[in-house]
């Protein structure tokens, strides 16, 4: 029998595309993060979100960004980008964990990690 080998379903090299929650004070949503194939810009973009647990947030935020490390605010960032002329980052604390710096402050991204089965 052959041996399978499991592997996390992202993408290389970060491993960080997919669905994402995100949270902040009274802030909930997930966000969809998509890491362009060279790696060097990704998209993030709002899903679904609500405020005090059952406001929905209509207006759904897109953040571009570019590859680019530095620090700003206490964040380690790997990207940056601009939206609405504020400054937007990301910094990659783990494969479930990143610090999401948007234009209304910080936000905490968590996800369960998602396995495949190559042998499949």
């Amino acid at each position: 029998m052959a041996a399978t080998t499991i592997t996390p379903l992202n993408d290389a090299p970060l491993g960080i595309t997919g669905i994402w929650r995100s949270s902040k004070a009274c802030y909930n949503g997930s966000w969809f993060v998509d890491v362009a194939d060279d790696g060097e810009s990704l998209t993030i973009a709002e899903r679904s979100s609500t405020c005090c647990g059952c406001v929905p947030n209509c207006i759904k935020k897109k953040h571009r960004m570019q590859k680019e490390s530095g620090s700003l605010l206490g964040i380690n960032y790997t990207y940056k980008g601009t939206y609405c002329c504020k400054t937007v980052c990301l910094e990659i604390v783990s494969s479930t964990k990143m610090k999401h710096l948007t234009t209304d402050g910080l936000m905490i991204m968590t996800r369960d990690i998602v396995w495949e089965d190559s042998a499949h």
